[in-house]
């Protein structure tokens, strides 16, 4: 069986754009520092423009290589432009537009929670 990772990052109160669709300090990270993603050491990690601090750069470098799927929101990758074919962290990328609804499992285990949706064809 694989390993799933879950890479997200949202503001507190769950949004990650503000009104005019600016990430703004949420992001900030990403543009902050002196090391960049893509190195010659590192030529498999989309990362380009990002510039990021030291342990941002190993531990992101370490989460997008082992990355097989991108998961975005429609808005988001209409917003990117879908980030001209080629996307910050993996190919392929897959674009999710359809609002979830209830999901048909909840379980709650040992330092786990297990949630599964639908899934619904897109149109």
């Amino acid at each position: 069986m694989g390993t799933t990772y879950l890479h997200a990052v949202a503001s507190l109160d769950g949004y990650i754009a503000d009104e005019q669709d600016d990430v703004g300090p949420l992001h900030d990270w990403y543009f902050n520092g002196d090391h960049p993603l893509v190195t010659d050491d590192h030529p498999d990690v989309h990362g380009a423009p990002f510039r990021v601090s030291a342990a941002s750069a190993d531990y992101v470098r370490g989460l997008w290589s082992r990355q097989k799927v991108l998961v975005v929101g429609r808005h988001q990758f209409d917003l990117t432009d879908g980030w001209e074919g080629h996307p910050p962290a993996s190919d392929p990328v897959v674009v999710v537009y359809l609002m979830l609804g209830d999901p048909e499992v909840v379980i709650q285990g040992d330092g786990v929670l297990h949630v599964r949706y639908p899934v619904h064809r897109g149109r």
